[in-house]
């Protein structure tokens, strides 16, 4: 029997690395497909964070979501079967060397941290609402306790797919000329633009339209300019 042991060493030796080769590159792989599948969401944040126009870049990469979040799964059930059945022989007892075993465990390692990754990246659409929040929640209402004599304009937004696609558009929409506010709202899908003049709604339906959604006004109601809300009853000059 032990004329047979340098065969079945080589043999089991050579699944493992495999196995380990294989099991590598299928994490890899689930990694970056899961990364592509939620660029939808942090792309366009990124290039805010630059100065660049977002626009256009969520709608595009929205439409291979699924896809991508399919194959990132797929890469990592494969990379899993290499790792744990292909190549299961090579554990304790077996004739397999110990650089074939070292690099098992770095592979099996690598797959189960290549799973928290992908996770992390398919459902941060998910989550990626609560942590603007908590970066960014008390800014938006700043720009509504100034100005008066505006006009604020409510739209219907079609199309946006996460929170971070409100805030991109919030951020475009914050720079269309007479524009003095802006807020969008994700959950209800409206956008509420405070302007001075009423020709702004066709620039937010075009500044829509660039990102890739449908922005359809709801209503119009001019705000009142001499007289705020806090001033009380009874009070003459």
């Amino acid at each position: 029997m032990s004329e047979f042991a340098p065969d079945n060493a080589k043999r089991e030796s050579g699944g493992a690395e495999g196995g380990a080769e294989g099991g590598a590159l299928a994490a890899a792989g689930s990694v970056c497909a899961a990364v592509a599948s939620s660029a939808c969401c942090w792309l366009p944040l990124t290039m805010l964070a630059f100065g660049a126009s977002a626009a256009g870049a969520s709608a595009f990469f929205e439409r291979w979501r699924p896809y991508f979040a399919v194959g990132a799964v797929i890469l990592l059930s494969i990379g899993f079967y290499l790792a744990y059945f292909r190549a299961g022989a090579c554990g304790k007892g077996s004739c397999c060397d110990a650089g074939a075993r070292r690099r098992m465990r770095m592979t099996r390692g690598a797959l189960w941290a290549s799973a928290v990754v992908v996770v992390a990246f398919v459902s941060f659409p998910k989550y990626v609402g609560a942590l603007l929040n908590a970066f960014d929640g008390e800014t938006s209402e700043q720009v509504w306790t100034e100005n008066a004599g505006t006009s604020t304009f409510v739209f219907e937004v079609v199309g946006m797919t996460c929170e971070a696609c409100a805030v991109t558009l919030r951020s475009d929409l914050a720079t269309l000329e007479s524009v003095i506010g802006a807020e969008v709202n994700y959950p209800t899908g409206t956008a509420t633009v405070r302007a001075t003049d009423p020709a702004v709604v066709d620039q937010v339906r075009n500044a829509a339209e660039r990102h890739g959604y449908t922005a359809s006004p709801v209503s119009n109601a001019p705000s009142s300019s001499n007289t705020p809300d806090n001033t009380p009853d009874g009070d003459t000059p």
